[in-house]
């Protein structure tokens, strides 16, 4: 496995004023001690007045990643990690602890290098295998983004043909090479980053879009990029399984957390 000290790499978060974000130091101290490891770059979205801010906030952590990649474009670490600004949340990995941290540090960099671009979420769901369906017209409450795809995609790529169904593991979590963010130019990702902030839909409405079209933006060449969780794990964060062992793992996980359950309602 690579490690962090052989390849420069910016850990890029998104929070808001009121997080506790002393996580990235207490869990991450010792890789950022000398900057040599890995560096953050925590944008706080409500306060124009932080070392990283936002233009507006708007679209959630779309806004973050899209004003890094402008800001930064010149001067881009060879790997930027992009992720919210939690130590820990349901839709991180359930064999990491569903931890922030330990997904860092697991980060193959050499897998990030080689693809260009992959997803921090190894599950499919949300997300995968087929999840937003362009041509859909009755709004789901489960993915009231869904029905706005689809004007989204002809503003965004007008020259280009409306995909039938667009999939990735949500939630806008992934890491990316310099390679990768500069096969688009600069001023692409200002028209992007232009049309978020012109955009009447809601701001969660703009961020849930943004998720499901985050592959396509970074060029990674799949419209539906969804794959095998078990591959993932190994591949992306060297965690790794054989196809028997992986099911045993989340069948004894599914029966605890059962058991949990019961001696909760017990008590």
């Amino acid at each position: 496995k690579p490690e962090l000290s052989k390849q420069k790499a910016t850990l890029v978060l998104a929070t808001i004023a009121e997080n506790d974000m002393s996580w990235v130091d207490n869990e991450l101290g010792d890789l950022l001690k000398n900057k040599t490891q890995l560096d953050t770059a925590i944008y706080v979205a409500d306060d124009p007045s932080a070392k990283f801010h936002v233009p507006e906030n708007k679209g959630h952590e779309a806004m973050v990643w899209l004003t890094w990649m402008i800001d930064m474009y010149d001067k881009l670490p060879e790997v930027t990690i992009f992720m919210h600004g939690h130590p820990a949340a349901w839709h991180n990995n359930f064999i990491l602890e569903m931890s922030s941290s330990q997904m860092v540090r697991h980060l193959n960099l050499e897998k990030v290098r080689r693809d260009g671009y992959v997803s921090l979420r190894c599950h499919w769901h949300p997300g995968c295998p087929t999840h937003i369906h362009l041509n859909e017209t009755v709004e789901d409450p489960n993915k009231p983004e869904e029905v706005q795809v689809r004007e989204a995609w002809k503003e965004l790529w007008p020259s280009e043909p409306i995909p039938e169904v667009l999939s990735t593991p949500c939630c806008s979590q992934f890491a990316v090479s310099r390679d990768q963010i500069r096969v688009t130019p600069k001023e692409r990702y200002i028209e992007i980053r232009t049309w978020l902030r012109k955009s009447k839909h809601p701001s969660f409405i703009v961020g849930r879009i943004f998720e499901y079209i985050w592959h396509v933006i970074m060029n990674n060449g799949s419209l539906i990029f969804c794959p095998d969780p078990r591959v993932c794990y190994c591949e992306v964060y060297d965690v790794c399984m054989s196809p028997d062992e992986y099911m045993e793992y989340f069948d004894i996980g599914e029966a605890w957390r059962g058991v949990t359950h019961e001696l909760r309602l017990w008590k």
